[in-house]
């Protein structure tokens, strides 16, 4: 049996990428506000992540609001009660990778092209750090799981 450097069979890797995306839906799903809505900060941010994908960065998102970076950090530490930017943005791309890689039959290469990763090594190592798996592999376990 084949094992990565943690000692992980391929099954052992496929039930935790599994169990990850499940409790992204739960979460997704959890009663009371929203997290998909968010703050009037957030869903600005959402509208241009989805615009610069990858390359969106606090200095890029601070400069966009017409903010420094420090003012940037502050407002969305106090709207979000989180200090964690750069998470944040990694969620909003990953969310959006996941959705393409579910529901598009578009290669990794045009999603990785579509959401402005310089080239499908960068989105295959961002989506292997975030999930532990390669695009392909995710594909497969979004598509298996059961609907509703």
């Amino acid at each position: 049996c084949i094992r990565d450097s943690a000692g992980r069979s391929g099954a052992e890797r496929e039930l935790i990428v599994e169990a990850l995306l499940l409790a992204l839906l739960a979460h997704q799903a959890e009663p009371g506000p929203r997290r998909q809505a968010g703050t009037p900060l957030e869903m600005r941010m959402r509208e241009y992540v989805a615009e610069q994908g990858y390359r969106a960065n606090v200095k890029l998102l601070a400069g966009h609001f017409g903010l420094s970076t420090a003012q940037f950090k502050y407002r969305f530490a106090r709207e979000t009660g989180s200090a964690e930017i750069k998470r944040r943005i990694d969620e909003m791309v990953l969310a959006a990778a996941l959705r393409h890689l579910e529901y598009s039959e578009m290669k990794a290469g045009a999603i990785a092209a579509q959401l402005k990763f310089p080239d499908l090594y960068t989105f295959s190592r961002f989506i292997r750090r975030h999930t532990g798996q390669s695009p392909s592999a995710v594909r497969k376990a979004l598509r298996r799981r059961p609907a509703g």
